[in-house]
């Protein structure tokens, strides 16, 4: 057995005698073991710094939807992913300062659109279908009030069915003779959104006061179309379908002198 005294550095020994394979071996599984730890160290991003990187971006909502982010999670392997809104060179450019502004490293992220073009024609069909033919069954009635920021309206369903739909309304407006989809602030064009489901009974009449602020921003001067979609009566597979979704639509200007904001 040979014996092993002559120190290398901590815990480690060479065999002075006849142990030089042995040393040899062991030095060679030593180098390996520690290049193989320091390479898996430097791509593997999880455990504690993902969910410390996780949370800081959290607590910094605000700045980060600022830059463009409408939601974040752990949608790629190792690494966090970013839905951006819009996707465009400028806005990944936008989002990267941040990053380095606030000492995240870029590296640890994947960038994702967070709107497809599939979603964008899904959104203006949606839009073209509720303006092609103003709703006749879900009605504005009474007088609307609108601001820059938000809206006050009134409507009845002159149905004999209940009209279900949840919580989150689209905007449109009217430009060179169409509707189109009215464009998202950076960052707030999708991510999560409260999906409970409400309903309008039959023959009811609801007020609302909707801010859609948040989402679009102070509206310029201009003709829009605020727009709900739903359906009547119990869920079945015909409302499965686009062309049996219904649609609640209020249709209101804003002028040059319209208010910022609603009275309380």
């Amino acid at each position: 057995m040979p014996r092993c005294n002559v120190y290398i550095c901590n815990g480690v020994y060479i065999c002075k005698n006849g142990g030089f394979n042995m040393t040899k071996k062991f030095i060679g599984t030593l180098i390996i073991g520690t290049l193989a730890f320091l390479l898996i160290a430097s791509r593997y991003f999880g455990g504690i710094k993902f969910d410390e990187t996780m949370n800081r971006l959290s607590r910094m909502m605000n700045e980060a939807a600022a830059a463009g982010a409408t939601s974040w999670g752990t949608g790629a392997q190792n690494a966090v992913t970013v839905w951006l809104n819009p996707y465009s060179g400028e806005q990944k450019a936008i989002f990267n300062d941040f990053l380095l502004a606030n000492d995240f490293d870029p590296a640890h992220f994947i960038i994702e659109p967070a709107i497809s073009p599939e979603m964008y024609d899904r959104r203006a069909n949606q839009i073209a279908q509720a303006t092609s033919n103003p709703a006749t069954l879900i009605v504005d009635i009474g007088e609307t009030e609108v601001s820059r920021m938000e809206i006050f309206f009134t409507l009845q369903n002159t149905t004999d069915y209940t009209f279900f739909y949840g919580a989150p309304w689209d905007l449109a407006v009217y430009e060179n003779g169409n509707w189109r989809p009215m464009a998202h602030l950076p960052g707030r064009g999708c991510g999560i959104w409260p999906l409970p489901l409400f309903f309008l009974e039959s023959g009811e009449i609801q007020q609302y006061r909707q801010s859609f602020g948040w989402h679009f921003g102070a509206l310029p001067p201009g003709r829009y179309a605020f727009i709900r979609d739903g359906w009547l009566g119990d869920w079945d597979d015909m409302h499965r379908d686009l062309e049996y979704i219904f649609f609640a639509v209020v249709i209101f200007e804003v002028m040059d002198d319209t208010p910022m904001n609603l009275a309380p």
